[in-house]
């Protein structure tokens, strides 16, 4: 045994050998090994002493020289074993020489977002103006559709004789197919419809929760801490935003109900606050005009919707699973008899919810952003509008596929069908 300053270092020069013959090992209370000369066939307990002990010592000898400080050798040994971050003090060398994966840390996401919001304002039309006046053009674009060869913009039918839609029927419609997607996904994946007369209020929150957790993960950071508490939400000021808009969106009347139950035990709660009191208001007034937005619709209200982030999020979604991915428009008798107006309709209404979600993004700070919830806000950023075929072209490709003759016929066969419908009303 040699002692160094600060350093204990245990030499042995023993050599372990394995004999399998050897089943029962005895240990002896001393093992003398520093014979002058000891016997080289000495074994005992599968150990045997080794040549060379001069060798070994003169590597510790050369290492005590070394290591007159200790301390000093001590602190170098940690330098070279620190963690790669540490390497270098300067914070811009240490990143770039090992960048974050995240997509959030990227310095060119905001250029990215810059550049998506300009393409999609670029396709949105009179994207400057202010309220429901976007939506009041569908009509004129319908006819242009409908002949794109024709001078004189008179024709108010489609080729199967169905007359042009009015804006407001238009995105009403598109307003309560939506709402009845998530209502039937959500009874679909809860089975709330069937139970919810047998439960308490506050049931219906916690099943939301639920749903939302499963259909949307990348709402996990902001529903983990609500779930933790097994739904009590009415122990806060207020409900998760994202509840509270969910249910506002399927079912108004069991979120109002929600409401009036919180209503009640403020009011029997001794620690009822003005806080909560003006909070409950906010709420209700969301909640009005949410319900408003369904029953009593309006184009300036459905303007006031799709620039919240929730409702474009949301609407992107529904636009991705049953607009592209189910062709709902050709499925539905109603949506596929105005086909090219709602297609026209849908495509703006995505324009507009991604032009409100880039603009969301943008106001926020990128570290602070959820990676999934960017990874799937991008997705959608991103997502194409649904195409539009009008004709469907012909075998013969040296034939033009519109002749003239062939419109005029046509449109003959349009009125046609007009005066049949007319004359079979009376």
């Amino acid at each position: 045994m040699n002692n160094f300053p600060g350093i204990t270092l245990k030499i042995y020069e023993l050599q372990f050998v394995v004999n399998p013959n050897d089943r029962a090992i005895q240990i002896p209370q001393q093992i003398q090994i520093s014979q002058k000369n000891p016997n080289q066939n000495f074994q005992i307990c599968g150990i045997k002493q080794i040549q060379q002990k001069q060798t070994i010592l003169n590597c510790f000898s050369e290492l005590q020289s070394k290591i007159e400080q200790p301390e000093t050798f001590c602190e170098n040994l940690m330098q070279t074993t620190r963690p790669p971050t540490q390497w270098c003090d300067n914070p811009a060398e240490v990143e770039n020489r090992y960048p974050r994966k995240s997509i959030k840390t990227e310095q060119n996401l905001v250029n990215q977002l810059v550049t998506l919001k300009r393409a999609i304002q670029s396709q949105i039309p009179k994207h400057r103006q202010k309220g429901s006046m976007i939506f009041s053009d569908n009509r004129e674009q319908e006819i242009n559709y409908y002949n794109p060869t024709s001078k004189n913009m008179f024709q108010i039918q489609d080729q199967r004789g169905h007359r042009s839609l009015r804006s407001d029927v238009l995105y009403k419609t598109i307003s309560r197919d939506m709402r009845k997607f998530y209502s039937k996904d959500f009874n679909a994946v809860t089975g709330f419809i069937i139970i919810k007369n047998r439960r308490e209020k506050k049931f219906f929150l916690a099943q939301i929760e639920a749903y939302l957790k499963y259909r949307f993960p990348e709402f996990h950071y902001l529903l983990d801490k609500r779930l933790q508490q097994s739904g009590s939400q009415t122990s806060e000021n207020k409900i998760n935003e994202i509840v509270f808009f969910f249910g506002c969106l399927i079912y108004p009347k069991e979120m109002h109900k929600c409401l009036q139950t919180e209503d009640q035990s403020t009011a029997k709660s001794a620690d009822s606050n003005p806080d909560r009191i003006k909070m409950k208001s906010i709420q209700n007034a969301k909640l009005k005009s949410f319900h408003e937005s369904l029953y009593q619709f309006s184009l300036q209200k459905l303007y006031d919707l799709i620039c919240s982030e929730l409702y474009a999020y949301f609407f992107c979604h529904y636009f991705q699973k049953q607009i592209i991915e189910k062709n709902h428009i050709e499925t539905k008798c109603p949506m596929n008899q105005h086909k090219p107006a709602f297609v026209i309709a849908y495509n703006l209404l995505l324009r507009l919810s991604q032009l409100t979600l880039v603009s969301s993004l943008l106001k926020q700070d990128a570290k602070t952003l959820n990676e999934d919830y960017l990874s799937s806000a991008m997705k959608y950023l991103q997502q194409e509008p649904k195409t539009l075929n009008l004709f469907r072209p012909e075998n013969n490709p040296d034939k033009n596929q519109f002749p003239e003759d062939d419109l005029k016929t046509l449109t003959q066969e349009a009125f046609s069908m007009r005066d049949e419908d007319s004359d079979s009303e009376f």
